[in-house]
């Protein structure tokens, strides 16, 4: 089996004729294949899950885990660095070839190790081309290893990329790319935790974050007021969104007991949505994406602007 173009235009709730042909030409290049597990395999992955879960051994994620981050991305900048700055080198580690990821609420085998990898690339593809292709600049915040604004740049080599991250690592890294590339790209220190206000973002510009604020937990008020405060055109978020999940569902449970153990994200979106009924914002766009790793899914969408 595999993902098709029409199964994504299911997945992302669009015409099929609305998908960019440059996106459905990356989906047939990239294959998508996988297979269904049997009951055994299935009953060894959810007793896999639950076991981790369980074991004690998980992380919670916060403010005190910012040495982490910044370790993980000198990973990057020291491979950058060392390989001749391959852009290759850029994909983060955590972005591991897991053969079992989440489709439409089940576990699957994926047939290829980059399957996850290459998911995650034509949906920020889309992204840009539906709700970002028009701003004047980007700002990812949380940008990591800039490996997501590098895929964008290729859709629109002239147009200006900044990498906000709380990691020294992560901004040496995005100079160092922009530097050695021909991508407008800079990197500039931005903490979530405690937005600094004089950070520009103008009205024409996109604020993007992608797998960051699952970091922050339930402390995503500061950076939504920054938000608000400087109006950005539009604000896209790619993020486990725990609200989405069906309790209902055995692998949803899982997969809303992993997030909530870990301390993800939590009412980010119940706070957009109550920003909507005060006429403060109007929301664009939201999405369960039904894909995920082997834990959960990390692949819900949330577009707005605010008025």
């Amino acid at each position: 089996m595999n993902l098709t173009t029409s199964d994504f235009a299911s997945l992302l709730d669009v015409p099929h004729a609305n998908l960019p042909d440059i996106i459905c030409q990356k989906i047939e290049e990239y294959g998508f294949r996988y297979e269904p597990l049997c009951k055994a395999d299935r009953d060894a992955v959810i007793l896999r899950v639950i076991q981790r879960v369980e074991s004690g051994e998980l992380s919670k994620v916060g403010e005190h885990r910012k040495d982490v981050w910044e370790k993980g991305w000198e990973e990057n900048l020291e491979a950058f660095s060392s390989k001749g700055f391959a852009l290759e080198s850029l994909v983060p580690r955590f972005m591991r070839d897991e053969p079992i990821v989440r489709l439409r609420q089940d576990y699957v085998r994926a047939l290829d190790p980059r399957f996850e990898f290459c998911f995650h690339d034509i949906i920020r593809r889309w992204l840009f081309l539906t709700f970002m292709s028009e701003a004047r600049a980007i700002y990812e915040f949380g940008s990591g290893s800039s490996y997501n604004l590098v895929a964008i740049s290729e859709l629109a080599p002239k147009l200006k990329f900044v990498g906000l991250d709380w990691a020294e690592s992560a901004v040496n890294l995005a100079n160092l790319i922009g530097k050695n590339h021909s991508i407008n790209l800079t990197g500039r220190r931005f903490d979530l935790f405690h937005p600094d206000d004089s950070q520009e973002i103008g009205p024409e510009d996109a604020a993007l974050t992608i797998s960051a604020l699952e970091q922050v937990g339930w402390r995503h008020q500061e950076f939504l007021q920054f938000l608000l405060k400087k109006k950005p055109r539009i604000c896209v978020h790619m993020e486990p969104l725990v609200e989405l999940y069906d309790p209902n569902n055995l692998v949803d449970h899982l997969a809303i007991r992993f997030h909530r153990y870990r301390e993800y994200l939590s009412g980010f979106l119940p706070s957009l949505q109550q920003l909507e009924l005060d006429g403060l914002i109007k929301i664009l766009k939201i999405q369960r994406l039904n894909f995920g790793s082997l834990y959960h899914e990390s692949y819900a969408l949330v577009i707005w602007k605010p008025l």
